[in-house]
């Protein structure tokens, strides 16, 4: 089921903007001991007025993972 309910979106939302530096969706998931997906669902509730998503780190050997935090 993909419904988010205002509950567990006001939960992230305050997990997310404590959060000091950018985060992978990953190291979000492994915070929350749950999957990306579960993850990817909630950023995208947070909507683009919440969340900015910023270029992956260089110099980072293997893919490189997009970071997300609080848009200013």
């Amino acid at each position: 089921m993909n419904i988010i309910t205002q509950r567990e979106k006001q939960e992230f939302r305050a997990y997310f903007e404590k959060l000091k530096s950018p985060k992978t969706v990953a190291a979000m998931a492994e915070d929350w001991k749950t999957s990306p997906n579960f993850i990817r669902r909630r950023l995208q509730a947070l909507g683009r007025n919440v969340v900015q998503k910023l270029p992956p780190e260089k110099g980072v050997p293997g893919r490189p993972a997009a970071r997300y935090q609080v848009r200013p």
